[in-house]
């Protein structure tokens, strides 16, 4: 638009936005623009200018930029939040894997305690219930093969 066009504008002082800006506030709105005729986002704030005046900057972006912005972040946000699950699922089966190790080891155990073999320890050291557990299987299969051994 050339600036001799720019006495025919209409004043913009009286929008919600820059007529706030006038009162010291920054204020942002989103309405149709009949100048350009498109959705529009304004942003306004204060201005003091060195002598004294007081205006207001105004910004205006449109609003099909501002919603490929979002869309835009929205995928991103929703391609982190499909990596996060893959990896929470990863962790969880290694976790779960590891943690249940013991117990897989100590039912291998039973079961060649149950067939018949007696000097099958366990092995498994520590302080928690798995490792108590572990223990008394252990004592079992040595009361249990204890009269055979002599």
């Amino acid at each position: 638009m050339a600036l001799a066009a720019l006495p025919t504008l209409e004043n913009h002082k009286e929008r919600p936005e820059v007529s706030r800006a006038l009162s010291g506030e920054p204020r942002s709105s989103m309405r149709w623009s009949a100048t350009v005729h498109e959705r529009l986002m304004y942003a306004a704030v204060p201005l003091r200018l060195p002598d004294g005046t007081i205006g207001a900057a105004r910004l205006a972006v449109p609003l099909e930029e501002v919603d490929a912005a979002v869309r835009r972040l929205r995928e991103l946000l929703g391609v982190a939040l499909i990596v996060a699950l893959v990896v929470a699922v990863i962790m969880s089966t290694v976790a779960a894997q590891w943690l249940s190790r013991p117990l897989r080891q100590m039912t291998e155990t039973a079961r060649r305690m149950s067939s018949g073999d007696l000097t099958v320890r366990t092995r498994i050291g520590g302080a928690d219930q798995v490792a108590e557990l572990a223990r008394a299987l252990d004592g079992l299969a040595a009361a249990c093969h204890a009269p055979w051994a002599s």
